[in-house]
């Protein structure tokens, strides 16, 4: 295979999260996309890119030779794995239509202190399924935030509140912001599938796509990774009073908040998406 290179083409790097697709049917090589600030690039390889452990995008420093092709925009060189990438360098302008929204939620992730939460909470919006899906979906068909773009932003709506509360320890903040950003990622799989799925099942689901980064949450920091687990739905942490789930009722009762400051008239937006019984209402 010919690869033709631009004129005075050189070496340039960026923090990537990549995605591996399927092998050449030649055997020379495979094809990546490659997400980054810039938005979404195109590029042919033939070094091997280590998998991420949990099925979502790998995150690191890529080095990228521009080609004059059609079909890929870089030829990747040299890929330095690192699962730690903050998402600040990563989410880009280009995936959601609300200006901003990608920048503070990148931003109030970094603001996590618990690095394997932090991690998580990065890794499940670099999912090959949620990166761009994510910050394109409604919040809902015909209630609160029933637009591109709403999902993203009343979950960072809901964070930026409850990251706010008052009293909070460094601890249940954490909580706090991962539970509000990841409270309906369910809603991802809803709203993208084109025979429709029940939204009424959106906790279902977001908690079983969350499972194999809670399976490695739980490996890393088990009580939070059990707290998170309580907040989504999942298995009851061990615990002597009523909590986590009040972190829980403080993250809830800001959810309801931003699907009424939502449903204001004058906040309200057009939206394309029809009643539909099954919506829930938050």
């Amino acid at each position: 295979m010919i690869i033709e290179l631009p004129p005075f083409a050189t070496v340039q790097e960026y923090d990537v999260a990549i995605e591996v697709l399927d092998a050449f049917s030649d055997g020379l090589g495979h094809y990546c996309r490659l997400y980054s600030q810039v938005g979404l690039m195109h590029a042919k390889s033939w070094i091997p890119i280590p998998p991420s452990p949990s099925g979502c995008l790998t995150r690191g420093k890529a080095t990228l030779l521009p080609l004059d092709d059609d079909r890929f925009d870089h030829l990747l060189m040299n890929f330095t794995r690192d699962l730690d990438q903050p998402v600040t360098t990563l989410f880009s302008k280009w995936w959601c239509p609300i200006e901003g929204v990608h920048a503070q939620t990148a931003a109030l992730i970094e603001q996590i202190e618990s690095i394997p939460l932090r991690r998580l909470v990065g890794d499940a919006l670099l999912h090959p399924h949620t990166v761009r899906a994510f910050w394109s979906s409604p919040a809902s068909k015909a209630h609160h935030h029933a637009y591109p773009g709403g999902l993203a932003l009343h979950s960072l709506e809901v964070a930026t509140m409850a990251a706010s509360a008052n009293l909070l320890t460094a601890y249940d903040r954490d909580l706090a912001i991962a539970f509000a950003l990841l409270h309906d990622y369910g809603k991802v799989w809803c709203y993208a599938n084109p025979k429709g799925i029940d939204s009424r099942t959106h906790e279902r689901i977001g908690l079983q796509k969350l499972g194999p980064l809670l399976a490695i949450l739980h490996a890393e920091a088990p009580d939070i990774g059990a707290a998170l687990e309580d907040l989504l739905g999942g298995k009851r942490a061990s615990r002597s009073g009523p909590y986590p789930l009040a972190i829980g009722r403080v993250v809830k009762a800001f959810d309801q908040m931003s699907c009424e400051m939502a449903m204001r008239p004058r906040l309200r937006q057009p939206t394309q998406y029809a009643e539909d019984d099954d919506d829930i209402k938050f």
